[in-house]
């Protein structure tokens, strides 16, 4: 298999409205963006984009010091422009042989790493440690101290660090992994997208809704606003005709996260206590359920 796209749509309990979609990359050596950045001396101005290892090390080679720095960029242009990202996750696979740089090892001390956004744009087939992208440490991930030799490390959350890059799309070109500690002897060492088992490849898992799959019923008996709203909403109702009045506000995973009965034309709802982004507002009547996206911006 050359790339894998597994699409998911996840119902949520009024799926008629909205639904929810796992997006997972999973690219190989052709379509897959990832490079290894050596600094010993003699290996600076060296591209390996081709390297079937992902590592983060700082070692001794043939004794000259040395740190190694890797990254990778994965291509989610297939995600919505109007794509609301849940969730992401990570998943590294542990260099599954002795050979060339080895395994994960401690052997002077803890290997713990850092994963950050990269914020300026870079080559595969020519970056190398002295041209090597820039790097934010906002909302970088901490990824601990391997157990064992051959850990893996699976569903990492990235869910800030990929909303940031949704968020800043000038400045987000995949991510890099670096020793917390650059101080020889240590080192994570994971497969690449060049490695020859897809299963070992770097795995990007993004769960998002689209705004485009918000459905609205319309209808003529009550307004809400102000929509985008902060803290409070107001439901004017043009008659009170309708009896048995309730509202409903569902998060993005289908979840009711609030329901008030409605007794006045003029009905107020305090969201002070919902986080930003967007919901479904749902109005019963006796007459049936209607449906509008409802935005929160605190």
């Amino acid at each position: 298999m050359k790339f894998i796209i597994l699409l998911f749509v996840i119902s949520a309990p009024f799926s008629t409205y909205f639904s929810q979609t796992t997006l997972i990359l999973q690219p190989d050596a052709i379509h897959g963006k990832d490079a290894l950045l050596s600094n010993v001396a003699s290996e600076e101005n060296m591209n390996y984009g081709e390297n079937h290892q992902f590592v983060a090390d700082a070692w001794l080679f043939t004794g000259l010091p040395g740190v190694i720095r890797s990254i990778i960029e994965f291509d989610y242009s297939s995600l919505p422009n109007d794509a609301i990202i849940s969730n992401a996750s990570l998943s590294f696979y542990g260099w599954d042989a002795t050979s060339q740089l080895g395994q994960h090892a401690t052997t002077s001390g803890p290997n713990n790493s850092y994963l950050e956004r990269i914020t300026t744009s870079w080559n595969e087939s020519s970056v190398s440690w002295n041209s090597q992208p820039n790097t934010t440490t906002l909302n970088r991930l901490s990824i601990p101290e391997s157990t064992s030799s051959v850990q893996n490390y699976i569903d990492m959350d990235v869910t800030t660090l990929f909303q940031d890059m949704i968020a800043n799309p000038g400045s987000s070109f995949g991510f890099m992994i670096k020793l917390q500690n650059e101080a020889y002897y240590r080192r994570m060492n994971f497969c690449s997208s060049d490695h020859s088992n897809p299963a070992l490849r770097p795995k990007l898992t993004i769960t998002y809704t689209a705004e485009s799959s918000l459905t609205e019923n319309k209808n003529d008996f009550y307004s809400v606003y102000p929509n985008p709203s902060s803290h409070v909403i107001n439901i004017l109702f043009e008659n009170k005709n309708h009896s048995n009045l309730v509202v409903n506000v569902y998060n993005t995973l289908g979840d009711k996260v609030k329901s008030e009965m409605i007794f006045e034309k003029n009905y107020q709802i305090n969201i002070a206590d919902l986080s930003n982004g967007i919901y479904t507002l749902e109005v019963c009547s006796d007459s049936g359920s209607t449906f509008q996206k409802l935005i929160i911006q605190n």
